[in-house]
């Protein structure tokens, strides 16, 4: 069976030489290229907020399944305090 520290030593090592051997490159990148990375980025994150907000419901199911909670179970129920007599305040008087 692969395990992941079987895999992920190896590739973090040769991730680590290649960048540490890597010649400079002398490439030029303007503002504009900068400006554009940055939409990106913003844009993939509003994105990733919008799928999460329009799967929500399935993600909390999948969730409950997954963690043992069964979507039909009612949550639990308040304790016996909502058996007994509620308490009268101070001052109101029923006449």
């Amino acid at each position: 069976m692969i395990s992941l520290r079987n895999v992920a030593f190896p590739g973090l090592f040769g991730l680590v030489w290649l960048l540490a051997m890597a010649s400079p490159a002398y490439g030029y990148i303007d503002p504009g290229t900068g400006s554009f990375v940055i939409q990106i980025l913003i844009g993939s994150a509003l994105g990733c907020l919008l799928a999460v907000k329009i799967f929500w419901r399935k993600i909390v199911l999948f969730m409950g399944r997954l963690f043992g909670r069964k979507p039909d179970q009612p949550a639990a129920e308040p304790q016996a305090a909502s058996q007994t007599e509620p308490e009268q305040k101070e001052g109101s008087q029923d006449a």
